[in-house]
C-alpha cells in the first residue's frame, strides 16, 4: 500500500476545473458583487452581524469574506467595506488587498 493519499482528483482536473473558472471570472465576478449587495443590508450595523455586537457570526462572515480581498476589483460596497476594515483591525488579521491578483 502507498504512502500516498489520493484526494481523487488528478492535477489535469484541478487544472482543466481552474481553466474554466479563469474563463468564466467576469461572470463569477459579477455574480459576486450582486450577492455581497444582498448581504449588507443583513448586517445589523457596519461593525457588527448582530445588533447585540461581536458574536461568533462575526467570526464566520470575515473568515469568509476575507479571502475575497484576494481579488482584484472585487467592490465591498461601503457597508460591508466598512465592516471588513473594523474586523480586520479588531481581529488583528490584515486584508489581502495588497497582494490580490
Amino acid at each position: 500500500m502507498s504512502d500516498c493519499v489520493n484526494l481523487g482528483t488528478d492535477l489535469e482536473d484541478i487544472e482543466e476545473d481552474y481553466e474554466d473558472k479563469y474563463q468564466q471570472s467576469s461572470k463569477l465576478r459579477a455574480e459576486l458583487a450582486t450577492r455581497l449587495k444582498e448581504l449588507a443590508p443583513m448586517l445589523a450595523s457596519s461593525e457588527f452581524v448582530n445588533p447585540h455586537g461581536p458574536s461568533v457570526d462575526d467570526i464566520i462572515l470575515f473568515s469568509e469574506l476575507r479571502p475575497l480581498t484576494l481579488v482584484k476589483g472585487v467592490r465591498f460596497g461601503n457597508v460591508l467595506e466598512a465592516y471588513m476594515l473594523s474586523m480586520s483591525v479588531r481581529a488583528d488579521m490584515p486584508l489581502f488587498r495588497h497582494v490580490a491578483m
